[in-house]
């Protein structure tokens, strides 16, 4: 039995992983997807700083945000068939590079692994494109320690809308309060928060530049591997 790492003495029954920039670092490869489809359209390559910036609310979002700086307009501007088509193009870009640098963080093979072989149930749920997120696992070691895994499309919502997580709930028959939801953004925290699941947030993660805070009805973490200890004040 693994303790729940918020509620010691009572079992963790369901551990909910958002992927990218909390159990894996993505933005290099995300960054060349990205500056090869601004550069079919005429504007000069961004950095990786910058395109850390933009991720985890999907990838029609980092597009926006994307064009939308290039063009030095608001990501909601960017619509229509320009949109549709620069998506497209960014698709087939990362489909040909999203294996190239993306790694784990310090820990997570460790941390997931030992929970796994407790046996309790491991669930990715992501605003990835689901035609990546399997094998992208794969390619990382790490697709058998997850018994489900949702991208951004799998559903009819995405995070922060509370669904993929009640999902995961109702298909390992486990409470919300017995479960867990580890991420890095503010999109997790709200998915988290509405599905009534207590929520671990990472520090090393993307949210957008903003750090998150306790206030946010989170535990924050600075290393993978403090999930193993007791987090509660």
């Amino acid at each position: 039995m693994i303790d729940h790492p918020l509620h010691p003495g009572t079992p963790l029954k369901a551990a909910i992983f958002d992927l990218d920039g909390t159990l894996v670092d993505s933005v290099a490869d995300l960054c060349s997807a990205t500056n090869r489809m601004l550069e079919q359209h005429g504007f000069s390559p961004v950095s990786e700083s910058s395109v850390r910036l933009w991720v985890g609310n999907g990838a029609t979002r980092l597009v926006q945000r994307a064009l939308g700086n290039a063009q030095g307009l608001p990501e909601e501007a960017i619509q229509g068939d320009m949109l549709a088509g620069a998506l497209q193009q960014f698709m087939q870009h990362y489909e040909a590079c999203y294996k190239e640098k993306s790694d784990l963080y310090p820990g997570v093979r460790e941390l997931i692994s030992r929970w796994h072989t407790a046996g309790v149930p491991l669930a990715v749920v992501t605003n990835k494109p689901i035609r990546f997120v399997p094998g992208l696992l794969e390619h990382l070691g790490i697709s058998d320690f997850f018994s489900i895994v949702l991208g951004g499309d799998s559903l009819a919502y995405k995070k922060p809308h509370p669904a993929p997580l009640l999902k995961v709930l109702d298909d390992y028959q486990v409470s919300a309060d017995s479960a867990i939801m580890v991420g890095d953004s503010l999109s997790d925290v709200e998915a988290a928060a509405a599905a009534g699941v207590p929520m671990v947030a990472v520090t090393y993660g993307y949210n957008q530049g903003k750090r998150l805070t306790e206030t946010h009805q989170c535990r924050l973490i600075d290393r993978f591997d403090q999930l193993g200890e007791t987090l509660t004040c």
